[in-house]
């Protein structure tokens, strides 16, 4: 909210022409975020996850099990003020990580740029929260023209949960492609946005 705020105080930003743009989880907060403002010309979602404890399931029980130890330890490190218990965000199917559905991994890295890295962690008990944490209600209350651009072939969010958004999305735009998670989000996801 600050940064909306602020991008809209400089002079040289036209304040009526701001949007919000967000892939995966990044999504789930511009959907929740855009719900708040009245003053967006657009919103643009890609690989949303609107449903956290949805998602959670597709990952399966086994990777939920794997991850159960690690989140107890951090569960119980926060407290007291003690670094988090960290775990990948992604790694390869059968490891202790929060995301290790097939391809995650290279879809991932495909998306630093060549020479770039990544701290590839988080504090266990984080999934946690993203399992309780949902943008179905808070969409329906978006102003915005709202485009959203679901994979077909999607491995880590039900694509019907970005396809079948709460009623009460006034200017709603879908956009399906064949393909997967892209390795590059931010190219097609520009293309799209010009249409606005």
């Amino acid at each position: 909210m600050a940064a909306l705020d602020f991008a809209r105080s400089l002079p040289e930003l036209d304040g009526m022409r701001i949007a919000l743009w967000g892939t995966s989880l990044g999504a789930m907060h511009v959907l929740k975020v855009a719900a708040g403002r009245d003053d967006l010309a657009a919103v643009v979602v890609q690989c949303p996850i609107v449903d956290g404890l949805a998602t959670v399931r597709r990952l399966g029980l086994g990777a939920a099990l794997r991850l159960g130890p690690a989140m107890l330890a951090d569960a119980v490190r926060r407290p007291i003020g003690a670094t988090p218990h960290y775990v990948p965000i992604v790694s390869p199917p059968g490891s202790v990580a929060a995301v290790t559905v097939p391809g995650a991994q290279n879809g991932w890295n495909g998306t630093v740029s060549p020479g770039g890295s990544f701290d590839n962690r988080v504090g266990a008990s984080d999934v946690l929260e993203i399992a309780v944490t949902s943008a179905l209600r808070s969409a329906r209350d978006i102003a915005a023209p709202l485009l959203v651009c679901v994979s077909q072939r999607e491995t880590l969010m039900d694509p019907r949960h970005g396809l079948s958004p709460p009623g009460g999305l006034g200017s709603l735009d879908m956009k399906k492609t064949p393909l997967g998670r892209a390795p590059r989000p931010a190219r097609p996801a520009a293309r799209l946005y010009a249409q606005y």
